[in-house]
């Protein structure tokens, strides 16, 4: 067994691992404005009724609903949002009231105004199908005082905020974001835009990160890209550890004469819980610690890279972060075509829905993200498995974003490929 070996372990045994080592961050306090798309901390008890008294729902008529009968009443005043009527209301009379005012305490019922005919300060009401106590909304009748309003560990989104600023909350209890810093390694790497020389490639892992980061409401800290010089990656590493919950690294960390990478990362005693994971694409993926700070060392192929990320690194920062389901979503769906793979290795393969089934994509190579691009989902297929076939039932897990929106011309030319078929990864 090689050293490598001893470190790499199964699909299984590296998501229990990374259960067993990525812990909750602490609650900190947070403004309301800024804790969109975190995980409440603690449970919010309403500080209010809400609504903090009768109000109105609609613009109309505060009237008793005993007046009806006398079929037309003496209008006395008028409250808008935010006012109130401060006399007492007499027999036979209305007061103009809108939408969100107080109501009068005389008063037990509003007319909507479309029933209403005025005339020189009197109204006539169509009373046919009115009720009694018709439009107020009844003081408490969303939430009442010490009622909980949002339970620990609901995930804030913009409702929530509305909700819980409606019912005056600002600051609260948020499970801390990880900070996180990218370091993305690699001489051929050349910046979009530039010109590229003679063996460079365009570096697109640090803009594919960033984005799927930025995407779950976290951004790094930091996002470098380095050549492959030993001391340079090295010091830059050091530096972020100190200030960093998570590293993500990508490149340099297979068994080539220039992947320094998995050589520092041996050399500096960070303590490695996994090297390799029994999985295509991306086998040779290195998790470990340094002290609290969690190091995830992927792949560079671009494909890789995002399987990686989305299968490992970002339930991991979604369990960090509160989240008490953090994975991929997951499903059963029918397999819309063929394919047959090699024994040995599980396979996320990139997947497109098609109607109520899944496609397993052509260009399954871990360094192809035109197909990314356009996939909805990853199809994993256990190590065992070597051939699936139409109609059979797969395993689905769905990523976290809306796939790419074809045209007619694009589906119909993806669906007619014969490569989708009978597709091999290579």
């Amino acid at each position: 067994m090689t050293k490598e070996d001893k470190y790499m372990v199964s699909v299984e045994e590296a998501r229990k691992l990374l259960l067993h080592n990525v812990s909750l961050l602490p609650a900190a306090e947070t403004d309301l404005m800024h804790s969109t798309g975190m995980i409440l901390a603690e449970d919010i008890h309403s500080p209010v009724n809400m609504p903090p008294f009768r109000q109105s729902a609609m613009d109309g008529y505060a009237i008793r609903f005993k007046d009806l009968d006398k079929g037309i009443l003496e209008l006395m005043d008028e409250i808008p949002a935010g006012g109130v009527f401060r006399g007492t209301m007499e027999e036979g009379c209305a007061v103009r009231i809108f939408t969100g005012a107080k109501v009068p305490d005389d008063a037990d019922s509003v007319v909507e105004q479309e029933r209403v005919h005025r005339e020189s300060g009197r109204i006539r009401i169509e009373t046919e199908g009115y009720k009694f106590g018709a439009n107020i909304r009844a003081e408490g009748s969303q939430i009442r005082k010490g009622e909980i309003a949002l339970t620990r560990g609901t995930y804030l989104n913009p409702a929530c905020l509305g909700f819980l600023a409606g019912i005056g909350i600002q600051k609260l209890k948020t499970y801390s974001q990880p900070r996180i810093s990218v370091i993305v390694t690699g001489s051929e790497l050349q910046k979009p835009g530039n010109e590229l020389a003679e063996g460079e490639v365009y570096e697109s892992n640090s803009y594919a990160l960033y984005s799927a980061l930025q995407s779950m409401g976290m951004k790094p800290m930091s996002c470098e890209v380095l050549r492959d010089d030993f001391e340079n990656i090295s010091r830059v590493l050091f530096e972020r550890v100190g200030n960093s919950d998570v590293i993500i690294l990508t490149g340099g960390i297979s068994v080539g004469d220039y992947d320094f990478v998995r050589v520092l990362l041996e050399k500096e005693n960070i303590e490695n819980i996994f090297y390799k994971i029994r999985q295509k694409p991306g086998k040779p993926i290195w998790f470990g610690k340094y002290r609290s700070t969690l190091i995830f060392a992927l792949p560079g192929n671009p494909a890789s890279v995002m399987t990686c990320f989305y299968e490992y690194v970002y339930p991991s920062l979604r369990k960090m972060a509160g989240f008490s389901n953090p994975g991929l979503k997951k499903e059963k769906r029918k397999l819309y075509n063929d394919f047959r793979k090699k024994k040995g290795l599980a396979n996320y393969l990139k997947g497109k829905f098609i109607d109520d089934k899944v496609l397993i994509m052509e260009g399954q190579e871990s360094y192809k993200m035109n197909s990314f691009a356009m996939a909805d989902c990853f199809v994993y297929l256990e190590p065992d498995a070597e051939y699936v076939q139409a109609g059979d039932w797969v395993e689905v897990h769905k990523l976290p974003y809306p796939g790419a929106n074809q045209d007619e011309e694009s589906r119909h030319r993806i669906l007619s490929d014969e490569g989708f078929i009978m597709t091999d990864l290579k």
